[in-house]
């Protein structure tokens, strides 16, 4: 007599396979895990941020909200009378009064001198080529007394630069500004910077012109030959 196979147990096992099967299938077809955006948008926030743009300060000052310089210069052995005349040689050698009258705003001899005087515009910006655009125009005010003298610019414009060749344009008023509508300007605030900066620079060095050809002459020693 033929055996019959043990059916229950090939089906026991038949059952078991089928479930391995469907676990791996599983797990293979399990959607993957989405990426940790906390961990990318902490990485973007520890990003630095770009710069911001800080503007270029002049001195204002705290009384008349002008652009202001000014300052009181000590100078021993020297008379006031020294300082005025070394003060109008220096005036005169720079913007030829004597021609240019029209300048003078004030001459009080041995006291003050007041000119309305001015620089060609050139911003900072190119050390190499720094092109001239129109003019800065101010009050240079000079205060002498014994040992000391004072000095304030202010009233400081900018004063664009005329084609005289131009009848039309001579005819039409300049159109002069204050700077103390650049320093608040809220458009294209690095190019009225770079301006600002120039005229700084070469108010400064006037400035140091000025103090140089008031010092004393230096005398030489008899014993130093």
């Amino acid at each position: 007599m033929a055996r019959i196979p043990n059916i229950n147990k090939w089906s026991k096992t038949l059952i078991i396979m089928l479930m391995i099967s469907y676990n791996a299938i599983a797990q293979d077809t399990t959607p993957s895990a989405p990426p940790d955006t906390a961990s990318v948008v902490d990485s973007a926030a520890q990003e630095p941020a770009a710069p911001k743009y800080v503007r270029f300060k002049m001195n204002v000052d705290s009384i008349t909200q002008l652009v202001t310089y000014k300052a009181i210069v000590d100078q021993t052995e020297t008379a006031a009378d020294s300082f005025y005349l070394r003060a109008k040689r220096w005036a005169n050698g720079k913007y030829q009064l004597a021609k240019n009258k029209k300048l003078i705003l004030l001459d009080k001899p041995n006291e003050k001198l007041v000119l309305r005087a001015r620089l060609a515009c050139t911003p900072a910006g190119n050390q190499y080529s720094k092109q001239s655009n129109g003019f800065i125009v101010f009050n240079l005010t000079l205060i002498f007394k014994d040992e000391k003298y004072k000095y304030i610019i202010d009233n400081i414009i900018y004063e664009p630069e005329v084609d005289l060749l131009d009848k039309e344009a001579k005819k039409e008023p300049l159109d002069i500004t204050p700077f103390e509508y650049y320093i608040q300007v809220k458009h294209k605030k690095r190019q009225t910077d770079a301006m600002l900066q120039g005229a700084d620079i070469d108010i400064k060095k006037l400035l140091d012109e000025i103090k140089k050809s008031l010092e004393n002459p230096k005398i030489p020693d008899e014993d130093d030959f």
